[in-house]
């Protein structure tokens, strides 16, 4: 990372650490609309507007790093799969047969030779193609070239593949721009999975989100976990255009973090924000990496109903090579799950209070401004003439003056 970069995070966390409020040109902010949270109209509007539309990230190269290779990818609206072809070009195509709908693939990874339905034994290979129909001998006028499976974008940010259902969509790293100038480090470094958690919430996707957008509930709900590392007052935060965002929480100095994060195994080779700080990225509209000097587990909330959505959390390591993971890694897993435990089991109780207050308002603070980007970002990619009457959230115009010059462009 550039010395500029990273003396301009810390600058910003200083400048957290030495506040007694918000700054004197803070604006009011207007409340957020508890319907926001259940509306089935607004739910269905996120689906076709955002989910729909933009980029979606979907795996690490490594997990199919051979031709034959593939991820399923179960996504709520719209299962995929992502595939290595024969001709090493990493492709993706929705999850259905080209016959009568069926998953040609079922299980969450593996290696074939073709993608076959397991209804009626269509076969396809690995960049899509109708191969072998059963009985095709009774099918009239079967144009193999028509009936492919349908192709999904398919682009990466380093190792990170990303999909995307709207073939027109502007390319992954113009979307992904402001990341790329803070991030690639991370990003672009050979990463392995190293396991996968999953989780059921009766709650709207955006109540567990909004929970990774700031850090004010940490001293709070976080208190015997990460209450004692985190200086969660003191941290910084960048609003970018596109919806996306990141948050600099700094570990208490006092602390001796390697306690909390083994930093075994290969580490970046420049460690200087990751050794002091907690960097927390996120991608609109679903997926936040929480980073350090050598892992990062990708946390990605998928909606599943307008009061339900599936929590999907990835842990990626930089590659160690052959053997057993590196020592530490059960400690560091095991703290972020019951910090990740804490955080879950709110999640049933304010969907129903946000139900139950549907005519209310959620006022936010400075330290929440993220959250509140967020929700006007949502707002934005949907369209203001789609939101339903009483929920919306206008864009705080005033973001420009206080992240800089790389919102302007929004």
């Amino acid at each position: 990372m550039e010395d500029t970069l990273v003396a301009e995070i810390r600058d910003k966390i200083a400048q957290q650490r030495s506040r007694k409020g918000p700054p004197e040109d803070w604006p009011v902010l207007p409340d957020v609309p508890m319907g926001r949270y259940h509306d089935p109209q607004y739910y269905r509007e996120e689906i076709d507007r955002v989910f729909k539309r933009r980029w979606l990230f979907a795996c690490n190269e490594s997990e199919v790093a051979e031709p034959g290779q593939f991820r399923m990818l179960d996504i709520p609206f719209a299962p995929m799969v992502v595939a290595r072809g024969r001709d090493g070009v990493l492709r993706a195509f929705l999850n259905t047969c080209r016959h009568r709908g069926a998953a040609v693939v079922s299980q969450p990874c593996g290696k074939v030779k073709y993608l076959t339905c397991p209804y009626h034994a269509w076969a396809y290979d690995m960049s899509g193609k109708l191969v072998s129909p059963t009985d095709k001998a009774y099918f009239k006028g079967l144009d193999y070239s028509e009936r492919s499976l349908l192709p999904v974008r398919c682009e990466q940010w380093g190792t990170f593949v990303f999909v995307n259902l709207d073939l027109d969509a502007r390319p992954l790293l113009e979307d992904l721009a402001p990341l790329v100038a803070r991030f690639s480090d991370f990003m672009t470094a050979p990463m392995r999975l190293v396991t996968r958690r999953s989780y059921e919430v009766q709650a709207n996707w955006k109540i567990p989100l909004d929970g990774f957008l700031e850090s004010y509930h940490v001293a709070t709900v976080h208190v015997q976990s990460g209450g004692n590392i985190f200086d969660a007052g003191s941290g910084a935060y960048d609003l970018y255009r596109n919806g996306h965002s990141a948050m600099f929480t700094p570990y208490y100095e006092s602390i001796d973090i390697e306690a909390f994060f083994p930093r075994s195994g290969p580490e970046l080779p420049d460690t200087r924000i990751w050794e002091d700080m907690n960097p927390n990225m996120f991608c609109f509209p679903n997926t936040v990496w929480v980073m350090s000097t050598n892992s990062a587990p990708a946390i990605q909330i998928w909606p599943t109903g307008p009061s339900s959505a599936r929590m999907n959390v990835a842990w990626y390591a930089l590659d160690w090579g052959e053997g057993a993971e590196p020592p530490g890694w059960d400690l560091k897993m095991q703290g972020f799950d019951a910090v990740l435990a804490e955080d879950v089991a709110l999640y049933e109780p304010m969907q129903r209070s946000l139900e139950a207050g549907s005519g209310a308002g959620i006022p936010l603070q400075f330290k929440e401004s993220r959250l509140y980007q967020f929700h006007a970002d949502l707002d934005g990619q949907i369209g203001a003439e789609r939101v339903p009457k009483g929920l919306a959230v206008p864009p705080d115009r005033s973001e420009e003056r206080r992240v800089g010059k790389e919102c302007r462009s929004r």
